[in-house]
């Protein structure tokens, strides 16, 4: 989806001078990565946190470790049981501040990147020649540039508590097997490798279908935008059923779009 909206509003920057000396990017990486390099220090703090979270929820199953450890042997050392609880109980504490830090600084560094989305793509947008305001429904223009934020958002919110923090503890994992047993850690290594190349091959074959679902849906929100936008021409023309037809009709292909 994020791919179909920023492809449609970059359709013709070949065909002008960016407005700064750093060309607009033309493909979703160097875009994102561009937003990310406005506000760096937020980006890399927020990420930070979020591995450090993760990283302290598998060292509270190694404190859980060690204070089993100490209560298990046949004279259980005092000291080192508490201290193992004193470990345990940080950790878990850590942890919770670390989550909730990262959500309040997730939030206001997502917020401000959404902002720098919306003023460069609008500036990238406003110096398109009026033959482009003439060839595409503008009221569907103005809506993607909110949609496209979203769609960062929606990209670093994942990418930073979806995909981070299982990374996170596979590596942890990875260390506390290797201390108990190096064929458990080679072993668990295989198996992730093994579903990470199914999931990619089953991505790879999904995503035709996600950016045909991505154009319509783009396309029946451009339809509906201009129809409404132009509700008092259909009604003096009496067309109200031809356009709940007409427009019925797009949400049905858009429907089985989605469906696939």
């Amino acid at each position: 989806m994020f791919a179909a909206i920023f492809n449609h509003l970059s359709r013709t920057q070949a065909n002008r001078k960016p407005p700064s000396a750093v060309p607009f990017p033309t493909r979703p990486i160097p875009f994102l990565l561009r937003f990310v390099r406005l506000r760096p220090w937020m980006h890399a703090g927020f990420l930070a946190l979020v591995i450090s979270a993760a990283s302290c929820a598998v060292a509270v199953q190694w404190g859980m470790k060690l204070l089993v450890d100490g209560m298990a042997g046949v004279t259980p050392d005092k000291s080192e049981v508490w201290t193992a609880l004193a470990l345990f109980i940080g950790l878990i504490a850590a942890e919770n501040i670390l989550w909730r830090s990262s959500g309040w600084l997730g939030c206001r560094t997502i917020v401000a990147a959404g902002v720098d989305i919306r003023v460069h793509v609008f500036d990238h947008l406003s110096g398109h020649s009026q033959r482009f305001f003439g060839e595409h429904l503008t009221g569907a223009l103005g809506s993607r540039l909110t949609g496209l934020a979203g769609a960062f958002g929606a990209i670093t919110s994942t990418l930073s508590w979806n995909i981070a923090p299982p990374i996170t503890d596979f590596i942890g994992a990875m260390i506390i097997f290797m201390t108990v047993d190096w064929r458990m850690a080679v072993a668990l290594a295989i198996f992730v490798v093994f579903m990470g190349v199914g999931l990619v091959l089953f991505s790879v074959r999904g995503r035709p279908l996600h950016r045909a679902y991505a154009e319509q849906g783009a396309y029946v929100n451009g339809e509906l935008v201009d129809t409404v936008a132009n509700s008092w021409t259909v009604k003096i023309f009496s067309a109200r059923a031809r356009e709940r037809a007409r427009l019925a009709a797009k949400f049905g292909v858009e429907a089985d779009a989605q469906r696939k």
